[in-house]
């Protein structure tokens, strides 16, 4: 009997132990997931907009005009803004777009 203890408290052990290293990776596909969906909403919501990178940029903070970047094909770029940022930007362009619709 306490051979069984041990081996379902040394199992047990090991369960934790893969699950506290794999929480952070897990967590990051889910960050991930939620940060790609975001920016295809803004993606569609400024196809019929169509602002420019410095215009979005205006729309997440007024005196900052290099927060969305550009790449060389002209792509918008939005690898370095954080989450907040882009749940704002999103916003903005949904107020922006109930206007246009007006």
């Amino acid at each position: 009997m306490d051979k069984i203890i041990s081996i379902i408290i040394v199992i047990l052990i090991l369960l934790a132990t893969i699950a506290f290293y794999l929480a952070p990776f897990v967590g990051g596909l889910w960050q991930g997931a939620a940060r790609s969906k975001v920016i295809a909403k803004i993606l569609l919501l400024n196809r019929d907009l169509k602002l420019s990178s410095k215009r979005l940029s205006r729309l997440i903070n007024p005196q900052n005009p290099y927060i969305v970047l550009t790449t060389l094909d002209g792509r918008l770029d939005f690898t370095f803004i954080s989450m907040s940022n882009l749940k704002k930007l999103k916003s903005e362009l949904m107020s922006l777009e109930i206007k246009s619709m007006d």
